[in-house]
């Protein structure tokens, strides 16, 4: 389902940086949902989550991220991972969800 873009709403492609939490855990899960689907909202097409401070996810805040980039694929934006440190890029292959993400070394 893709979000819609009507006359209020008009398509931003600047990059749209959102930084995750040092720890994306059941707790906070939603919260990132929130902002991903506002950003869309807005019309941002190019999202990036800023992965720099975070160091821990925890099954529920993988689920998140699996649900954010397939709500930002279905509304027709990229969203690309930057700044992914060693911790969670090795959980992210260990779960073979790493392939699923656009991962990208450098700061947006």
């Amino acid at each position: 389902m893709r979000t819609p873009v009507g006359p209020d709403v008009v398509p931003r492609i600047a990059p749209l940086s959102i930084e995750l939490d040092p720890e994306l855990i059941v707790r906070n899960r939603l919260a990132l949902r929130q902002k991903l689907v506002d950003a869309l909202a807005e019309g941002h097409r190019v999202l990036v989550f800023d992965l720099g401070r975070c160091r821990r996810i925890d099954s529920a805040g993988l689920g998140v991220l699996v649900s954010c980039a397939k709500r930002a694929r279905e509304s027709g934006a990229q969203l690309t991972f930057q700044n992914v440190g060693e911790d969670v890029r090795s959980m992210l292959e260990v779960t073979g969800l790493v392939s699923l993400f656009d991962i990208r070394p450098g700061a947006a």
